[in-house]
C-alpha cells in the first residue's frame, strides 16, 4: 500500500525566519524579496501562466534576490529534499503557517524540483493560529490568495484539495480566542473552501460549533489525541482523523487501543509525520502505519 503524510512542513527546519511568532516577521529581508518576487510573477513573462519561459523568468528572479537565493542554493535546503525524495512515501501534504512559508515553500517546489519529483507533493496554503496578528492579517490573506489565484494557474497540479493548517488554539495562540475565532471566519469567509487541515487545542467546542453552523465545511483535524466521544462526533460530521508520532507512545498504548477499536472510525483516520523538514524521517510514516495496523487488529 502507498505511503501517505497527510500533514507535513517543508521548510520550517530549514528557515529560522518562518519560526519566528512576532509581526517582525514581516518585516524582515526575506520576507520584502519574496513580496516582490511574487507580486511580479503574473508580469514574469509573456509566456503565459505555466510556460516554459514564465518558470525560467520565475527561477531568474529568485536568483537575484540575495536572501531568497541564498535559501535555494544552500546545502541546508539540498539535504532537507533529498530527505522527501529518498523516503518510501509517496506522496506528502505539506501544510504551511504563514503567508511567508506558503510563497517560499511554493518557490521551493517550482524552481527546484523536476515535475516528476514535485508531483509527489501537495501544497496545502494556511494560516496557522501561532502566526496569527490583526495589524498584518489583511495582508497575509490578500497575498495568500493572490499566491493561490497564480498557482492555479501556472501549476493547479500543486494545490491540495485542502487549505491549511488553520484553527484556533486556547494555549499558545498568538491572539485570544474570540479574535481567533474572528479571524478563522474570515479567512474561510475568503478562500470559499469546504476542505481545511484543522489545528485545535484546547478550543474543540468552538471548532465544533463553528461546524454545526456551517456543516459542509469538512477536512482533517490535524494530531487528534482526544477522546472516544469527541473522535465520535467529529467523524459523525465527515472529519478525518490526524495520528501522529504520539501513537508511538507506549503510555498512550491503551487510549489508542480504544480509540481505533471504534468500527465507525475506522475510515476516518489518516496517517501524519508533522515534520518540519530540516531532515525528514521517511521511516516515521512507516512505523506509524505498522502501530496503527496492529492497534486496530482487534476492532
Amino acid at each position: 500500500m502507498a505511503l501517505v503524510d497527510s500533514h507535513c512542513h517543508l521548510l520550517l527546519g530549514v528557515v529560522p525566519e518562518l519560526k519566528i511568532l512576532g509581526p517582525e516577521r514581516h518585516h524582515t529581508a526575506l520576507a520584502a524579496e519574496l513580496r516582490a518576487l511574487w507580486s511580479g510573477a503574473p508580469r514574469l513573462s509573456a509566456g503565459g501562466p505555466g510556460s516554459a519561459a514564465e518558470f525560467e523568468a520565475l527561477t531568474d528572479a529568485a536568483r537575484t534576490a540575495p536572501q531568497v537565493a541564498a535559501y535555494l542554493e544552500g546545502n541546508a535546503l539540498r539535504a532537507c529534499l533529498t530527505s522527501f525524495l529518498s523516503s518510501p512515501v509517496t506522496h506528502c501534504e505539506l501544510y504551511t503557517t504563514s503567508l511567508l512559508d506558503a510563497q517560499l515553500t511554493a518557490l521551493v517546489l517550482l524552481t527546484q524540483l523536476t515535475p516528476v519529483a514535485r508531483a509527489r507533493f501537495s501544497l496545502g496554503l494556511g494560516l496557522h493560529p501561532w502566526y496569527l496578528y490583526p495589524n498584518v492579517l489583511r495582508d497575509e490573506l490578500a497575498g495568500l490568495l493572490e499566491l493561490a489565484t497564480w498557482l492555479k494557474g501556472a501549476a493547479p497540479e500543486l494545490l491540495s484539495l485542502s487549505w491549511g493548517e488553520v484553527g484556533l488554539d486556547r494555549r499558545r495562540g498568538a491572539l485570544a480566542l474570540p479574535e481567533q475565532q474572528a479571524l478563522l471566519r474570515d479567512f474561510i469567509a475568503a478562500t470559499r473552501g469546504r476542505h481545511y487541515s484543522w489545528h485545535c487545542v484546547g478550543a474543540y467546542s468552538e471548532l465544533q460549533a463553528l461546524f454545526k453552523r456551517q456543516p459542509e465545511l469538512k477536512g482533517t483535524v490535524h494530531g487528534f489525541a482526544g477522546k472516544i466521544e469527541l473522535a465520535r462526533a467529529l467523524g459523525a460530521r465527515g472529519l478525518k482523523l490526524g495520528v501522529g508520532p504520539k501513537l508511538l507512545c507506549p503510555q498512550q498504548e491503551a487510549k489508542w487501543r480504544e480509540l481505533l477499536a471504534q468500527p465507525q472510525l475506522c475510515l476516518a483516520w489518516c496517517l501524519e509525520s508533522d515534520s518540519e523538514g530540516a531532515v525528514y524521517d521517511g521511516a516515521l510514516l512507516s512505523a506509524l502505519k505498522a502501530r496503527f495496523d496492529k492497534l486496530c487488529v482487534g476492532r
